[in-house]
């Protein structure tokens, strides 16, 4: 389970997830270093029933791909971010 590699996660580990810096992640660390945080913890997990969402693949379809958008004789790339006349 990905939460439970998540709670044994180290700094360096955290911090490599895009939103998460060193005050959070010693945060993280610090509240799973206590027992009692633990136990709190595994009686919620212990009343959830985690189910795995199916993967969307339709958005994949799009994946890569660059939609422009011509309007008074400009052109908006929404994927690149980029403006200019065509």
């Amino acid at each position: 389970m990905i939460f439970e590699r998540m709670r044994h996660a180290t700094a360096e580990e955290l911090t490599a997830v895009d939103g998460i810096g060193d005050v959070l992640a010693d945060a993280w660390i610090d509240y799973f270093a206590s027992e009692k945080n633990r136990e709190a913890v595994d009686g919620l997990l212990a009343e959830l029933t985690i189910e795995n969402e199916a993967e969307n693949t339709e958005a994949a379809i799009f994946a890569g791909m660059t939609f422009c958008h011509h309007r008074f004789g400009g052109a908006f790339c929404q994927s690149q971010g980029i403006t200019g006349g065509h």
